[in-house]
Order: structure tokens, then sequence, then C-alpha cells
């Protein structure tokens, strides 16, 4: 805590009000942050008739760690007014019918820093503050005013006859240059003496002692021991202090009362802000702080930005009754809004259900809502959630790439038709130069014009830029494209905005939340990409190759796995197989990619049909056999070969080899039939089936291959 300023500290502590064990405390607590024992020497001698320099010494060097830290000075000094300088403001707005928070962090000197938004995942009671019944607000005039009244009708609200109140009428200017109270004050009488010299005397400051007219007096929420002004000497954890001086104090009644809110006693704090009393009735601490904590939540929330120091039971507010800085510090109003804090949090809860009403199910078939348009044929609608995924390398952005260039000139992608839509792609991980040669060259080889074809393609290039939450990244991006109507919005990769861990259900399912919003408030489609998990895939669902928790795949709509495959014999190409989960359409078929970098083209031949995945345990014969079995397949499909026994096997035997790339080849017949028959066996191939035909007049017996999967399909 070498931050602190110990002396100044010191100056909100007076030594004469300190027992014997506050004064021990001080001084092991000054010991403790390296502080020199004149320091607690001049301190103690501010009390003459105890200060002793020989015990001083004495109590100083027998100090030697106790846990007693600076942290015990601050405490001390804020019982006594002194003020913690801020770190951080926080303000509550309404922008479109959502609730924002803005969080502004500032330096020592108090200078503005960096600025987040965070939206407020919650309804609100005033939803809008344009229909509040703004009350007028006036002071008294001063012939209406009847300042002991309002403060034995305030100690009659809030006290019991016999409960022992705190006040303080003395005052001094804090650090930050404020008249703040000063010393502990009074804290052993109870509300009915203070009542009874009111009524004897008639007169405040004869009641309560005088107190500066320019800093007014304080008093304290709840009834105390009588033994000091601490926490801790709280008997009853009957109010809270809600207290609010950042907006128009008309503004800050209408809110108070829109919320309902128990009040015991509302006052005018003769300054920006109302002090309103709020009944809180916990039978324990802990209870008190959930509940404090609660009511301070929804006053947040619904726009009435508090002060968070004023939490403590022990707090003060402003003491009806007295005048401050010309101002009266007067009673506005008691015993309004619910009649228990019980009551008034189900009515919360109520008023803040987010739940919508059940549709009858009868009444939707007469008034159907039209179905979101198709973003991806088959595959994606708009404003859902679709997942792209494979292991590192593989090419993942090239084929967003290809699927954004595809969506925003409303053409086919891998087959699959398009709407034209506009983008924007979020490119957290190619430096931009990369990004720019690979959308490029994507556009040369598929013959298309550069910049006819990026009209629609906006990019954020987002590499190396960092977020400090994935909240803060989704406000930023909801409020800045909130009008920009992207059909689809591309992020690449998705790790690089979750903050939180991915094996986490919990953290995932929070992540997850945050991408729902995305669509929702964007009104866009969300395209991701994201990665496999280490080790082997060929072994598991589609649907379970994915890293992290399985709440990530199940969240999404729409996933793309892309798995890499062994490429047939000779070919040096890579090649992939597309495997789908969707959640509003049937899964399509695998779509089986050969991968020419940068560029995913369809295997439309039909030579990866029966490749198997790169990882799975196979030997390059058994490749072999399969590749051959495919390429028999393809060349069997819609082929008859005439009758001559010879030539239907030579004719069948040449379409395969130049399927296979290997033209002009000759494989001798008696391997050819031997390899056919093991496919026959296998089931691969099916077989020969003698067919007469008339042409021309004439008569003819042909023979083709019969596709065992034929009989299967039907």
């Amino acid at each position: 805590m070498a931050d602190l300023n110990f002396k100044e500290l010191l100056e909100w502590i007076p030594c004469s009000t300190c027992n014997y064990t506050e004064w021990i405390n001080v001084g092991m607590a000054l010991k403790a942050e390296g502080a020199s024992f004149s320091l607690f020497d001049e301190w103690s001698a501010t009390d003459p008739q105890r200060y002793s320099k020989k015990e001083c010494l004495s109590k100083w060097f027998g100090f030697n760690g106790s846990g007693i830290t600076g942290g015990t000075l601050v405490h001390m000094a804020e019982q006594n007014g002194w003020a913690r300088p801020s770190k951080q403001k926080n303000d509550y707005f309404e922008e479109n019918g959502k609730q924002y928070k803005a969080r502004m962090e500032t330096d020592d000197s108090g200078y503005f820093g960096n600025i987040y938004f965070e939206e407020v995942q919650s309804d609100l009671i005033v939803k809008d503050e344009g229909l509040l019944q703004i009350e007028e607000f006036f002071e008294p005039d001063d012939d209406k005013w009847d300042p002991v009244a309002d403060l034995r009708t305030y100690l009659e609200t809030v006290y019991e006859p016999s409960d022992i109140v705190g006040y303080v009428v003395t005052s001094k200017r804090n650090n930050k240059g404020k008249l703040a109270p000063f010393h502990k004050g009074v804290f052993n009488r109870t509300a009915q003496e203070i009542i009874d010299d009111l009524n004897k005397y008639n007169d405040v400051s004869k009641a309560v002692g005088s107190c500066d007219p320019e800093a007014g007096a304080w008093i304290r929420i709840n009834p105390l021991n009588g033994l000091g002004v601490e926490n801790s000497n709280v008997v009853d954890f009957r109010h809270t202090l809600v207290e609010s001086d950042d907006m128009e104090l008309g503004k800050q009644i209408a809110i108070i009362r829109k919320l309902m809110l128990p009040v015991v006693a509302l006052v005018y704090s003769g300054g920006k802000s109302i002090h309103a009393v709020i009944r809180v009735d916990a039978r324990t601490k802990d209870e008190y702080v959930k509940r404090v904590n609660f009511i301070y939540e929804t006053c947040e929330k619904n726009g009435l930005t508090l002060d968070t120091q004023n939490k403590n039971p022990s707090r003060l507010s402003r003491m009806p009754g007295v005048t401050r800085a010309g101002h009266k510090q007067f009673l506005i109003d008691t015993n309004f809004g619910m009649d228990s804090y019980e009551s008034w949090a189900d009515w919360v809860e109520e008023e803040t259900n987010s739940l919508p009403d059940p549709t009858v199910i009868s009444e939707y078939w007469d008034n159907r809502p039209a179905q979101d348009p198709e973003l991806i044929s088959g595959i994606l609608r708009q404003g859902r959630k679709m997942m792209i995924g494979g292991a590192s390398k593989i090419g993942k952005t090239s084929l967003m790439i290809q699927l954004a260039l595809s969506i925003c000139n409303g053409i086919p992608w891998l087959g699959f038709p398009c709407t034209q839509k506009k983008i924007l792609y979020l490119n957290f991980e190619l430096p931009e130069p990369t990004f720019n040669e690979r959308l490029e060259e994507i556009c040369r080889r598929k013959g298309w014009d550069l910049k006819e074809k990026t009209q629609n393609f906006h990019i954020l290039h987002l590499r190396g830029v960092s977020f400090e939450s994935v909240d803060v990244f989704v406000d930023n991006l909801c409020r800045k494209f909130k009008n920009s109507d992207y059909g689809a919005l591309f992020i690449d990769p998705i790790y690089k905005i979750n903050d939180g861990d991915e094996n986490k259900a919990v953290d995932v399912a929070r992540f997850t939340k945050r991408l729902d919003r995305i669509t929702k408030e964007l009104h866009t489609s969300l395209i991701y990409v994201h990665h496999f998990s280490k080790g082997k895939q060929s072994n598991k669902d589609a649907m379970d190759r994915f890293s992290g928790s399985g709440v990530t795949a199940r969240d999404a709509d729409v996933i793309l796995s892309l798995t890499e495959l062994k490429a047939p014999y000779g070919d040096t190409r890579r090649a992939f197989r597309m495997e789908s989960t969707l959640r509003e359409f049937k899964d399509i078929e695998p779509v089986n990619l050969w991968f020419d970098h940068p560029v995913h083209t369809v295997d439309e031949e039909g030579k990866l049909r029966n490749s198997q995945f790169a990882d799975s345990d196979i030997s390059k014969r058994e490749q072999k056999l399969l590749d051959f079995n495919a390429g028999m397949v393809c060349c069997w499909e819609n082929k008859k070969y005439w009758n001559n026994e010879k030539k239907r096997f030579e004719v069948l035997r040449d379409d395969l080899m130049k399927w296979l790339g290997k033209e002009g080849k000759k494989m001798p017949l008696r391997s050819f039939n031997r390899t056919l028959k093991r496919a026959m066996d296998d089931g691969i191939a099916g077989e020969w089936v003698k067919e007469e035909i008339g042409e021309n007049g004439r008569s003819y017996v042909i023979y083709y291959l019969e596709d065992e999967g034929d009989e299967d399909d039907e």
C-alpha cells in the first residue's frame, strides 16, 4: 500500500479519540507498512494527556508482524470521513431500448482512460425514462419548514425509542476539499432521549449540538450498541442507504418511487443527492450483504447509479432539520413503496420475469410468421450460427474466404446456392498483406475480377488487437455495426475472443450467450472457425472432433467438420471430407474436396469416394484397392458394355485406367478380373447383368455391372 499517504490518513484518526487497542493497531500498521517511528511518535503526541515517548519507543520496538497492515488505517480513516481516491467510474444509460453500463477507468490524476460499454443483461422496471413521472423538486419556504418536526419524525420512523442513535455534527475538509464528518460523533444516546430534548427545547442545535451551517450534520441509519460506530457495533441490520448524485433531484425521486423500494425515510441532502433509507430487516450480516447487493444491483440496472461506499450498515446519512451551504436538509417523505424487503423482492422478480407468455398452438397456424431466408441453401438460415472446424493448417481460412466470396456475390459455394448479402470478416489470425494476397489468389484461380467480386466484402484486420473481455468486444461490435445490415459476420478464429476456459462447460455456455447477442442485435448469421482436439479423429463422430467442452459443438446451428483423407495412390494433392450436423435441415451427404492451396474444389469425378481418413489404420495396398474399387463404381454408373466377353472387360479396364490418371497403361486382364472379383465379393461392385435390347430393328445382348448400393436405396 505504498501509494497511500499515511500522514494524511492519520489526520483523520484523532489520537485523543482512540482507545488503547486502537492506538496499538495504528502503530503496528505503520511499522508493517515501513513508516518511520517519528510519524507514530508525532501522531501520539497530539494526545498530550496520555503521551509518553518512552512508551511509544517501547511499543514500537515490540511490533514484530502481527498481521495488521495499512488497511487498518484506511478503515479507521474512512470511519471518520476520509474518502478513498476513485479508480473507476460507472454510468448506466439506455439506448435503443437496451441498458448499457459505461465503465471509465481513471488514473491517479482523475483523467479518463479507456471507456468500456457493457450491456445490462436483464429486463428493466424503468424501461423508458421518458415515461417517468418526474416531480418538481423544491425546498420548503422558511416559514413553512419545521426542522424540529423533521428530525423528530425521522427518529420516530427510523428508530425504536430505546435504540441508540449515532450522529455527527462536527466536520472538516477532507483530502478532496469537501466538508466531511469529523470524529466518530455521538453514539450513546437513545432516540427517545433526543426526541425528549427536541420537545423540551424546540431547537435542533440544543437537542443534538450545533453544526457548521456550511457542512450540515449526519445521522447513522442503524441502531448501535453504544460502544462505538463500527459495523461490529450495529445491533440491528434494519436499513441501507441509497444515494445518487448524478442526475436531477426530481428524477432521482421518480426512479425511487417507480422501483417501489421499501423506503422508510426520504431526505434531501442539501446538495446534489436524495438520501433514501431503505428497509432491509436482515437477520444476519450475511443476509444483510446479500439483500443490500440486490437492492443496489436493481437500482443501478434501472438507471440509478449509487455510491457503493454506502453499503456498510454503520453508514452515515444526512440528518434532516439542519442547513447546509444555504440549503435545507429536510424530510421529503416517509414509509412509501413496498412495506417490507421480502414483498419488494417478490415484486421485482415478477416485474423482471423475462419469460414470454405461452402461445396457443391452434392460433399459430392462421398467423404463421415467415421463416427466415436461407443464406446457404439447405444448410444455414439468416440469423443462425455456423461453425467450420478442422485440424490446424488445413486451409480453414481459405474455405471461409471462398464462402464469404460466395455469399457477397450470390454464387454457389461447393455446389450449394448462396443468397447475396454484404458480409463482414473479422480476421484475427493472418497478417493483413497475407490475407489480402490469399483473397486475390482465390479470385485469380477462379477467373474472377478482384474488384468486382469484393464490393460487398468488408473486413476488419484484428491480428494483435486485444480486448479486455468478450463482453467488451461484443459491446463494441454491436454498437459500431448495429445499422450495417450485414448478412453474415465471419470470425476467424473464434478462440481469439473467448476469455474463458474452453474446457469448462459454464465458461463456454457464457461465451455462446455472447455470440447469441451478436446474431440478435446485428440481425446477422455468425460463421466462425474452430479447431479440432488433439489426437486421432477417424474413430470419432464429426460432432465430437472439436476441441473443448461439448457445449461448443451443441450450441451451433450448423457444424461443418473438415477431416483430411488419404489421397488416392500417386496423387500429391491434399484431400478432405466435409461432414455436417444440421439443426434445421437434413444432414447433407459428405462432400469430398481437393485442396490445391488456397482453393478447395469438389471431387466431381468421385476419386475420393472410398478414401479413408488420413489417420485411419490402413495399408497402402488396401488404399490402392479402395481407389481401384472407387474407380470402377464411377466407370460402371450408367455405362453399358457390349456382349463380346472379352470386349466388356477391356472397355471397363480402359475406362478405369483413364479415371485413375493412368491412361495408356495396360493392366493385364487376369489381374483386372481378379481385382474385380474381389470387389464383387466385398460388395463394392454388383454382378454382371445380361439384358436383351432392340435397336434399329435388331436384337442385341448387353452386359453391365449393377451397383449393389442401388438395391439398398430401393
